[in-house]
C-alpha cells in the first residue's frame, strides 16, 4: 500500500510513473535532467516544429540546460576513476546524449526556420524580438549572404533595365500587398 502511494506521488509530480517506486529525483537535483526541463525541452521542439512561424526563443530554459549539461559532464569525468560506477555514468551518459540531441533538434529548427525567412523576419520587429541575440545576428549574416549570392549569380547578368524592374519587384514583395509587376 505503501509503495502504491509513492508511486503515485512520483506519477503526480513527474507526470510519468515510476516503476521502482523509488522518486526520480537524484541526490543532487541540480544535475536532474530527466525531469521537468526535459519536458519543456520536449515541448519547445514540438512546437517550433510543428508553428508556421518563429516562436519566441527559450532563454531561461536553454541556458537552465546548458548549464546543467555542464555539471552533469564533470559529473561523469569525476566518475570515471570509480570502476564500480561504471553503470551509473554510462546511464548518465545515455540522458547526456538524449538531452543534448533535443536540444540541437530545438536549435537546428529554429536555425531552419530563420534561414528560410530571413527576410521576413528582418523586417518584422515583432518576429526579431522573438529571436536571441546570436540568432538576430545570424539571421543578418543569412540575408546579406543570399543577396549578395543572387546579385553575384543573376542581377550582375541582366541588362541594366531589368535590374530596375527586379529592384522594384524585391520591394513589392516586401510589401505584400500590392501586385509584383506595375501596370
Amino acid at each position: 500500500m505503501d509503495g502504491d502511494t509513492t508511486r503515485q506521488e512520483d506519477q503526480r509530480s513527474t507526470g510519468q510513473p515510476s516503476t521502482s517506486g523509488m522518486p526520480y529525483d537524484t541526490q543532487d537535483d541540480s544535475v536532474d535532467l530527466g525531469g521537468n526541463d526535459f519536458l519543456l525541452l520536449k515541448r519547445a521542439l514540438f512546437n517550433e516544429r510543428m508553428a508556421p512561424e518563429i516562436l519566441r526563443y527559450k532563454t531561461d530554459l536553454v541556458e537552465g540546460i546548458r548549464e546543467k549539461l555542464h555539471r552533469q559532464d564533470a559529473e561523469i569525468l569525476g566518475m570515471e576513476s570509480h570502476k564500480e560506477m561504471d553503470l551509473v555514468r554510462q546511464i548518465l551518459s545515455h540522458e547526456r546524449d538524449r538531452v543534448r540531441y533535443l536540444l540541437k533538434a530545438y536549435l537546428r529548427a529554429r536555425l531552419d526556420k530563420i534561414e528560410k525567412y530571413a527576410g521576413a523576419i528582418l523586417d518584422s520587429a515583432d518576429l526579431r524580438d522573438r529571436l536571441s541575440q546570436q540568432e538576430k545576428q545570424y539571421s543578418s549574416q543569412v540575408f546579406v549572404a543570399l543577396g549578395r549570392h543572387l546579385k553575384a549569380s543573376v542581377l550582375d547578368y541582366l541588362p541594366p533595365h531589368y535590374q530596375s524592374l527586379v529592384s522594384h519587384c524585391a520591394k513589392q514583395l516586401a510589401m505584400h500587398d500590392s501586385i509584383i509587376f506595375p501596370a
